[in-house]
């Protein structure tokens, strides 16, 4: 039987608290900017300082400067009608996939749930930042400047992408 990964109440409010990353469900009914997913597995320090800083890179990367800081005062950043990125860490029904990442985007309403997808035969895990990678992967240019400079969050994984 697949375990259930629920994420509890001090874990959730550590979380949002240090880190301004909201905790919500698979479906949140708030337009947050990126959020965690409570069915996840805990995040280290390390994947918990990458979820911040790419939710300060989506604020930069969409909104103008001047609304910017308003967005970012708010104790859990959020906008009406954001198109919300919910991660994962952890899939319970897939055998060996207890460390591998996942993402969704709010507004998905075919398709599987989350991707990667754990049915599918050809099936891979991804960290943290090879999620946010596929993110990006269209246009990854402001991405890939966004993880130079700030290499002490994203580390050696900055390099060719």
């Amino acid at each position: 039987m697949a375990k259930i990964y629920q994420l509890d109440a001090e874990e959730i409010e550590r979380i949002q608290t240090n880190f301004k990353i909201p905790v919500d469900s698979t479906w949140p009914g708030t337009y947050w900017i990126v959020s965690l997913d409570r069915l996840s597995l805990m995040p280290t320090v390390e994947e918990l300082e990458m979820i911040r800083s790419y939710c300060e890179f989506v604020v930069q990367d969409q909104y103008r400067e001047s609304y910017r800081t308003k967005i970012m005062a708010k104790a859990l950043p959020k906008e009406a009608g954001h198109n919300t990125v919910i991660f994962r860490k952890g899939f319970s029904v897939k055998e060996g996939a207890e460390q591998h990442w996942f993402f969704r985007m709010i507004n998905w309403k075919e398709g599987p749930t989350y991707f990667p997808n754990t049915m599918l035969a050809d099936y891979r895990g991804y960290s943290l930042i090879e999620i946010m990678d596929r993110i990006h992967c269209c246009v990854p240019e402001d991405w890939v400047a966004w993880k130079r400079g700030h290499a002490l969050i994203f580390g050696l994984s900055t390099g060719g992408k």
